[in-house]
């Protein structure tokens, strides 16, 4: 990856500059069967991330000009898996993987008054990010089904001496301390549904979403934290067969509670930001196999 800018800025004043990113990446994988219903699966690869040049472009130093204390972000991460059937009722997928970052992208904000609006951007520490992935669906009898899918996120910061989380109100101190966990990072997920078909070609399935509390930025102040949530969603599934061809319609309903969330958080220095997520919904779709 060759990431390479110039900054050819020359009035009112020469702020002019370049950059010059790049770096080669690799992976590796492995796969093994030792019989039909088995896959064992292993990778190893790098990450190599540039600034965006809207975040090089906000200068903290100056009006125009790179933002000089700015460099690119690496990762080292492996996964290891399995993946098969038993028998004919049950698949399952089981995944983990441990990640080692550098030079993680933050946000942050100054206090100078003539430009304590702006966003400014920084290279803020290091992380290790250790993860779980598990999914299983199961037919125990054909009209019914069962699948659930769960994933643990252990993300956290490895920095050797706390890092101000710098705002643009200087009475707010807080830091980010080693061993924090990560922002926007739930620890666990879970996602579970069940389907029955009935007869006539109509199925039904109920289902629900889950999600654990994340820390909004890396402070990990338990009162500015997103709460954990569910959400239960359903759906009515019509096939027939018209012509030789398949048609497919179907009804869904996304959080029948009604339930109030946040759907997105953004660690705003200006001050915190929580997008609200969409009440009770309801969606029709027509699909047709040609």
């Amino acid at each position: 990856i060759h990431n390479q800018l110039k900054d050819q800025l020359k009035i009112p004043y020469d702020a002019s500059g370049s950059t010059d990113f790049q770096r080669t990446t690799g992976s590796i994988g492995m796969t093994f069967s030792p019989i039909s219903d088995l896959t064992l699966y292993t990778n190893w690869g790098q990450g190599f991330l540039p600034p965006a040049t809207e975040e090089l472009a906000q200068n903290p130093d100056n009006f125009g000009g790179f933002n000089k204390h700015l460099t690119f972000a690496t990762s080292n991460s492996v996964d290891l898996g399995l993946r098969g059937q038993l028998k004919t009722e049950l698949n399952y997928d089981i995944a983990g993987f441990f990640m080692k970052t550098k030079n993680d992208f933050d946000r942050y904000r100054i206090s100078d008054p003539l430009r304590n609006q702006e966003t400014f951007y920084r290279n803020a520490g290091s992380s290790r990010r250790l993860g779980l992935e598990f999914y299983v669906g199961y037919t125990p009898v054909k009209p019914l089904e069962f699948q659930a899918a769960y994933t643990y996120s252990n993300f956290r910061y490895t920095i050797s001496q706390p890092i101000r989380v710098l705002m643009d109100d200087p009475n707010i101190v807080k830091y980010i301390e080693n061993g924090n966990w990560l922002p926007n990072s739930p620890l666990h997920q879970l996602a579970f549904e069940v389907q029955y078909d009935l007869p006539r070609n109509i199925s039904i399935a109920v289902g629900t979403q889950m999600l654990s509390k994340a820390y909004i930025d890396g402070a990990d102040i338990e009162t500015e934290a997103v709460k954990g949530y569910a959400l239960f969603d359903s759906r009515i599934i019509y096939k027939k067969e018209i012509v030789g061809q398949q048609l497919e319609l179907s009804i869904q309903a996304r959080n029948l509670s009604n339930k109030k969330y946040v759907a997105f958080s953004e660690p705003d220095p200006g001050g915190n930001s929580y997008q609200p997520g969409a009440g009770r919904e309801f969606f029709g779709g027509v699909k047709l196999r040609l």
